[in-house]
């Protein structure tokens, strides 16, 4: 028998986004997986909306109390996954396009082929076919900072070739339920930003493998959205980012006060360039 999968959808104002990812996953091969939404405080009709569409789409659902941010609202998820029995989480964003109706399949076939697997993740593509290099190794301050060019160039290299990897991206993500339970699930300090980053180093800590896959991918249609940004949006958002990337540096990789900084500068300077 197929090992469980819950599909974790959080949602937050974009219901019909949520509706239309959720009429993409009854198409898919897998069989044995079931839908959970979780509407993460949203300010409009989407709790309503949702709530109301889970008996006829088959999908269950939960109304989050508050508004705490990604991590939180994907852990409603996890723990309610863990609490169930599934055998495995699939977190996945509402503004992905699943264009392979095996994609769930060749990911669960990943994690099963090794018991100390945590996480896989497939490729990921933007909206105009442009691949989004995996992230290899284990950041270092010089990656972060003045070797941020010549890291990125060494990551295209990886583009399409399975490997084990430091995170894959939040936007698709299976994960092993007895390993996301072992660190704790997601670390809910964090509003926006660095979740897989954290994640990936909680895993790395207790030697468990992250795992990217060239067989399967999705397009994500949100990182199209990036470079068209405006100014005050990008910094905006380099804002709740640098916040994340601080946790990250302090709390699990022990960065002093003087390295943190020059890291959140080049964060800055890169999101502006974007």
């Amino acid at each position: 028998m197929e090992p469980s999968v819950l599909v974790i959808i959080l949602n937050y104002k974009t219901y019909k986004m949520t509706i239309d990812v959720i009429k993409q996953l009854k198409r898919i091969s897998y069989r044995n997986f079931d839908i959970l939404v979780v509407d993460n405080y949203s300010p409009n009709e989407s709790g309503k909306v949702l709530d109301e569409m889970s008996t006829q789409l088959g999908y269950k659902f939960i109304q989050s109390g508050s508004n705490k941010g990604y991590a939180a609202g994907n852990n409603i998820g996890l723990k309610y996954s863990v609490k169930h029995n599934y055998d495995y989480s699939l977190i996945l964003n509402n503004d992905i396009v699943l264009e392979d109706l095996n994609i769930l399949k060749k990911l669960v076939d990943a994690a099963e082929g090794d018991k100390m697997i945590g996480c896989v993740g497939p490729r990921i593509f933007s909206p105009d076919q442009t691949e989004i290099a995996p992230y290899i190794n284990r950041p270092s301050f010089n990656s972060l900072t003045f070797g941020y060019i010549k890291d990125y160039k060494e990551r295209q290299k990886y583009k399409g070739k399975t490997c084990d990897v430091y995170r894959v991206y939040g936007c698709c993500m299976l994960l092993k339920n007895i390993w996301i339970k072992e660190v704790n699930y997601l670390d809910e300090s964090t509003f926006l930003y660095y979740e897989e980053l954290i994640l990936g180093e909680k895993f790395h800590c207790i030697h468990v493998k992250t795992r990217y896959i060239s067989n399967a991918s999705v397009i994500h249609l949100g990182g199209a959205s990036t470079s068209k940004a405006s100014l005050m949006d990008k910094m905006k958002n380099i804002g709740i980012l640098n916040k994340s990337l601080m946790i990250y540096l302090k709390k699990y990789r022990g960065f002093n006060y003087l390295k943190i900084s020059i890291c959140k500068f080049f964060s800055f300077v890169i999101g502006i360039l974007k």
